[in-house]
């Protein structure tokens, strides 16, 4: 599998792309999974409409999973705007019936690619 770190435009022609964004105030990590390739990529992007706009601008139809909290009802609206699918699930979605040790940024974004390619939870109504 590639890893590249850059963003989500120039995706081969055909890419099924599940992005699992960790919300930050300032920042959020993000990565994203061809699911067709198996190409990897990830980075963080600004907690602006400038930004986030940007980030998506010339990606193809992604599926972009997220945790509900303070953040991410704008953000989800904003991004299905822009014409993106995104998804907010429960905030223990990423549990799944344990407690999460060591937690972090990486790998809450490898959880919610997780979530994003299986699609079996429920979604938060936004």
């Amino acid at each position: 599998m590639k890893n590249l770190s850059d963003s989500l435009i120039s995706w081969t022609e055909g890419a099924r792309v599940v992005v699992g964004l960790d919300l930050g105030d300032k920042e959020s990590r993000w990565k994203a999974v061809n699911t067709v390739d198996g190409e990897l990529r990830d980075g963080t992007v600004a907690m602006t409409h400038e930004a986030i706009a940007q980030w998506v601008l010339c990606a193809p139809r992604c599926r972009v999973v997220m945790e509900a909290g303070t953040h991410a009802f704008w953000v989800a609206r904003f991004l299905r705007e822009l014409g993106q699918d995104a998804i907010v699930v429960p905030s223990d979605a990423l549990v799944r019936g344990r407690r999460r040790k060591n937690k972090n940024d990486d790998r809450d974004c490898d959880g919610l690619v997780a979530l994003g390619r299986d699609m079996d939870h429920k979604p938060v109504h936004t």
